[in-house]
């Protein structure tokens, strides 16, 4: 394994008593000193294929005691690494997960079977069709005049699709819509009930009661933020995410179709920024499975987001019958890009995965 290039389609285990890096796409082991007590420790790792991939990584951590990884979580983040931790309630040995779901550096919380049916729907959303990519580098040729007509396809698709995952393209798209046309819809309303299920750290409540509060109708509004995971409720409800990501938030809701100055909503401390109190107080969190558990009140608007990816079929169907049974007449459903409502449903659709009920 050392001194030896990194190849496709195989897995590496790093051998007892060596750290184990990468350099230039090859592979080294060393006995240098031992980091939190440990060799081969994840910390040497994790910084060393962050500054390799940077956003070409996914990193998954899984059961494990200490905090061998943790101080890496921030180099991964800032290199744009998708960093996927296992669920602690599905491990006795959960100290390693905690102390890095603490740095507040990390992507998703996934259960082991969420972990496999993500990584399957990210794999099957590569870009495919050479036409598309060849149209898309002849518009950059003319626009910009760089030519990267003859360089390698597979490579030039890989870079494409991780860069609309990196950046939420079609999320953007999503949240303009709402924001242009749902909102202003809805703004007849008395009052207006949001549900985000599957909330997961909370970024899209939040951002949607941004969104309330920007176009004047936060007052009259309540978004409930549901997800199964207590330990994601707990968190999301603090409000607090580190400051490194402001940046990165305030792209997104420039992008998205955002007006104002976004640090109106926020309070920056030393290490963190965390949603200002009336926005908070207007954000419902609680637990709940969409697959056990009924209906928690009628919506207005219902963001279910990549979440059915994770069920097969006929887990999507109780998902699907409870939204149902939540909307009200008139009512919109927002799905994730690669989620489809049966036709069963009478609902009008709309654009980017945005769905109407009938009346």
């Amino acid at each position: 394994m050392h001194n030896t290039p990194v190849n496709k389609n195989c897995i590496y285990i790093a051998p007892p008593n060596y750290h184990f890096t990468v350099i230039d796409n090859y592979m080294y082991l060393d006995k240098s000193v031992k980091v939190n007590y440990a060799r081969p420790s994840l910390n040497v790792t994790f910084k060393s294929l962050a500054n390799e991939y940077q956003d070409a990584l996914i990193v998954i951590l899984l059961c494990g005691y200490g905090s061998d990884g943790t101080s890496s979580m921030e180099d991964l983040k800032q290199n744009n690494c998708e960093i996927i931790i296992q669920d602690p309630q599905e491990c006795e040995a959960k100290e390693m997960l905690l102390n890095a779901i603490s740095t507040h550096h990390y992507t998703k919380i996934l259960t082991t079977v969420e972990m496999t049916n993500y990584l399957q729907s990210y794999l099957s959303t590569a870009v495919t069709v050479d036409a598309e990519v060849d149209i898309f580098l002849d518009n950059i040729k003319c626009i910009y005049g760089y030519d990267f007509i003859n360089y390698e396809k597979g490579y030039l698709k890989r870079r494409i699709e991780l860069t609309m995952k990196q950046n939420s393209i079609s999320s953007f798209e999503v949240f303009k819509t709402v924001r242009e046309q749902i909102l202003p819809y809805l703004e007849s309303y008395p009052s207006i009930r949001v549900w985000c299920a599957g909330c997961s750290s909370g970024d899209e409540a939040y951002s949607v009661a941004i969104m309330l509060d920007e176009l004047g109708l936060l007052h009259k509004s309540l978004v409930y933020a549901t997800d199964f995971s207590s330990l994601l409720i707990n968190e999301a409800q603090n409000g607090l995410f580190p400051r490194n990501d402001f940046t990165q938030f305030e792209s997104n809701y420039i992008t998205s179709g955002g007006q104002k100055e976004l640090q109106a909503w926020f309070e920056f401390k030393d290490e963190f920024i965390e949603i200002k109190e009336h926005i908070k107080k207007k954000v419902l969190f609680f637990q709940h499975n969409l697959v056990t558990d009924t209906s928690i009140n009628e919506f207005d608007l219902i963001f279910c987001r990549n979440v059915l990816i994770y069920f097969n079929k006929s887990l999507q169907t109780i998902v699907f019958n409870t939204i149902e049974d939540s909307l009200s007449r008139g009512g919109f459903l927002v799905l994730g890009e690669s989620e489809r409502l049966p036709e069963v449903y009478n609902y009008k659709i709309l654009e980017h995965k945005i769905y109407q009920k009938g009346y």
